[in-house]
């Protein structure tokens, strides 16, 4: 359950399977908001308790971020069961997030992000070493926007020599709702849903082995377009993780929580501020 959470609270570009613009553009953008929302509540500490299925707090534990005004910067370091670290830092820029490290053991990440003109990502450039087997690995993606600075293409270049090239779809609305991504001769596509506030519900693909559409993401709203719940269809099976958010009346984040398909309770975490 812990390692679970913390991949959802991070927020740390996560290259989960073909979803480029939700991971590169929509993440980037709610991590932004986040940063901000800190800044103006004057928020210089954030600690997360983790209770298990019986409320029990769980001392194996570890969360906590601090958050340095002078310098627009904030440290994350988080700590599981098993014994293994990590720190996260993020450094921003006019309110944007320019550069991320992340350590944890023998490996260490490095990701720029740049802008152009108008504030858009222009590119995100990755580094990883990997100490321990002593191998390093690299990854950019270069985005390009049409006359209505919507993304056209994004081209993703792993180790400088294996390249995809992503295009993307819009409806009348101007809503992305298709995201083609090519290798060679193998497509694969994302198809992505709004509800009528042109908010994103869903991000949908194909699944071969069900040999249909099925959704990797759910989201719901609330009344002030927070997210308050996020289902996850795990691959490979047909099992799925609903986490539900709560907020505080600054609207930050104050408690999620995590059931299984049978809607059991998995876990809990709670945040505070300081």
């Amino acid at each position: 359950m812990k390692k679970i959470l913390l991949i959802v609270c991070l927020f740390i570009s996560s290259g989960l399977f073909s979803q480029f613009y939700y991971n590169d553009i929509i993440a980037n953008q709610q991590g932004s908001r986040r940063f901000q929302l800190l800044m103006t509540n004057k928020i210089h500490k954030v600690t997360a308790t983790s209770l298990d299925a019986n409320n029990q707090e769980q001392n194996d534990f570890l969360l906590e971020e601090l958050i340095n005004a002078s310098n627009n910067q904030t440290t994350l370091t988080s700590k599981i069961a098993s014994g293994k670290t990590t720190v996260i830092q993020n450094w921003y820029q006019k309110g944007k997030i320019y550069k991320m490290t992340e350590a944890s053991n023998n490996v260490n990440t490095e990701v720029n992000y740049n802008y152009d003109e108008n504030g858009f990502i222009k590119t995100i450039s990755s580094k990883t070493i990997d100490t321990a087997f002593q191998s390093e690995s690299s990854e950019v993606h270069i985005w390009t926007y049409n006359n209505n600075h919507q993304p056209q293409q994004m081209w993703k270049i792993k180790n400088k020599t294996d390249s995809v090239l992503v295009d993307f779809v819009y409806d009348e609305q101007t809503n992305l709702i298709e995201e083609h991504w090519h290798k060679r001769n193998i497509e694969q596509e994302v198809y992505y849903y709004y509800n009528d506030k042109k908010q994103l519900t869903d991000i949908v693909r194909f699944n071969k082995k069900a040999q249909q559409l099925l959704p990797d993401y759910l989201f719901e709203y609330d009344a002030d377009n927070r997210v308050i719940q996020m289902t996850q269809v795990l691959a490979a099976n047909s099992n799925y993780l609903v986490w539900h958010y709560m907020y505080n009346a600054k609207s930050l984040k104050q408690e999620e929580t995590c059931s299984n398909k049978q809607k059991e309770l998995i876990g809990k975490i709670e945040y505070k501020y300081d």
